[in-house]
């Protein structure tokens, strides 16, 4: 079992900020030149903008956006620039209130994210302690059973366990991240449900 690492959060850096924004904004004009033209009037405008999101932590429709051309997989340059400005708001840019658990699937699956944001990262261990603790060690390699295992205890943490439960990949390593967080799509109340990063 992976172990528990809450990394501490540093300040902003401005002028990353400013560099990052900068790029952003040149991804759009490179990558998505049309829509590009037709929305954005004015360069310095846009990326002061982006760059108030970056500091404020607002990043939510940015990293969709950049996911979007990952998903898409049809431009290789564009991936690979999208991931890596992905990867530099991780570092860059402040995390979102809550606490972010990474799970890894068994069979070299894709990982996956779940944002739980209403409740300390103490009580969110204990809990992840206690669904694991659950889990016969014959359960452990096969998904399903590990899922109606798991189940019963994640909803003693709260959102509806059905929503998700999909993507929902069996956990055989785990650990707190409050950085790197990809919304996909928000489940009520308590869970943000991440895409999976392929």
């Amino acid at each position: 079992m992976a172990e528990l690492n809450q990394k501490d959060q540093k300040p902003a850096d401005p002028e990353e900020i400013r560099a990052l924004a900068a790029d952003l904004d040149q991804f759009g004009e490179d990558f998505d030149t049309y829509e590009y033209r037709d929305t954005v009037e004015d360069k310095e405008e846009n990326i002061r903008n982006t760059e108030t999101m970056l500091l404020d932590g607002k990043t939510d429709s940015i990293r969709n956006y950049l996911l979007s051309f990952i998903d898409d997989d049809r431009d290789p340059e564009a991936v690979q620039a999208a991931k890596a400005l992905l990867e530099r708001m991780d570092m860059a840019t402040p995390s979102l209130p809550g606490t972010t658990l990474a799970l890894k699937a068994a069979f070299d699956r894709d990982y996956s994210y779940i944002r739980v944001t209403n409740m300390e990262p103490d009580q969110v261990k204990g809990i992840l302690e206690q669904m694991i603790a659950t889990v016969p060690e014959d359960a452990s390699l096969d998904v399903e059973k590990y899922i109606k295992h798991a189940g019963g205890q994640i909803e003693q943490i709260g959102g509806a366990y059905d929503d998700f439960s999909p993507n929902f990949p069996t956990m055989l390593e785990y650990n707190f991240d409050t950085n790197k967080v990809y919304d996909y799509r928000q489940e009520p109340d308590t869970f943000t449900v991440v895409r999976q990063i392929k």
